[in-house]
């Protein structure tokens, strides 16, 4: 479960806060769309759940475990049950695919095992496994910058997976592909969510895509929660309290 009690972030040298006192509970096995115009607040509320992004007030409790609040190694341990798949990839490119999804496992490692790149014999198994899950499974060994975008956003989430997390963010997953394989991997995403019964948050610009695979949507307008309901509650009017003029 999460938990955000009257969270607001402001960033320096801005006259409004880009997330203004917002409180709402997530809780286990709920698939959430987070939808709102640019500059709406989608991306700092996801950045606070795992401390990328600090709070100016309030705290985010994941657990029951505040956040904020904690220890920077403690922050690192949250952040390890957390999966974060992002619009732009995140990827090593001239690393391979299996390569890119082994890092996943960086913060269970030390230093010198990070660095070298020592994977146990169980730990590459498990990429394997994970890259057929994703449709991967032939291209292991191929450089990730000869990928499609498609294709890259699948070893993203392959590499969130080799976290074993239990929790899934995803800052604008789908902005910079195609609608068809924006739907490809949206499909892939709450098929992964439903099998590991996963908490999964997931900002999106499409409100169609929301509305065919979310349990629950939550609505953004200039940093304050402004909807909160399923997917058939989203009508003309709960579209224009978050996107109208």
């Amino acid at each position: 479960m999460i938990q955000l009690r009257e969270v607001t972030v402001r960033y320096p040298g801005s006259s409004y806060p880009a997330i203004d006192q917002l409180s709402v509970d997530i809780y286990k096995e709920e698939f959430v769309c987070v939808l709102g115009k640019s500059g709406a607040g989608k991306s700092t509320f996801i950045r606070t759940l795992n401390a990328l992004q600090p709070v100016s007030e309030g705290e985010v409790l994941v657990s029951d475990q505040a956040v904020h609040s904690a220890s920077e190694k403690q922050q690192r341990s949250m952040r390890m049950k957390a999966g974060m798949i992002f619009q732009h990839f995140h990827l090593i490119p001239r690393l391979t695919v299996l390569q890119n999804v082994l890092t996943g496992r960086f913060g269970q490692k030390k230093s010198y095992q990070a660095l070298l790149g020592l994977f146990s014999h169980e730990e590459r198994e498990q990429a394997y496994h994970i890259l057929r899950q994703v449709g991967l499974n032939d291209m292991a060994q191929r450089r990730v910058d000869a990928l499609s975008g498609g294709q890259k956003q699948r070893v993203g989430i392959a590499r969130s997976l080799m976290q074993d997390p239990e929790i899934f963010l995803g800052d604008e997953p789908v902005a910079s592909l195609d609608p068809s394989t924006s739907e490809t991997i949206f499909h892939l995403l709450r098929k992964i969510h439903d099998e590991k019964q996963l908490l999964s948050i997931m900002n999106v610009h499409d409100v169609s895509l929301a509305r065919k695979y979310a349990s629950r949507i939550l609505g953004l307008r200039d940093g304050k929660l402004v909807f909160d309901g399923g997917p058939d509650e989203l009508d003309e009017a709960a579209y224009q309290t978050i996107y109208g003029a």
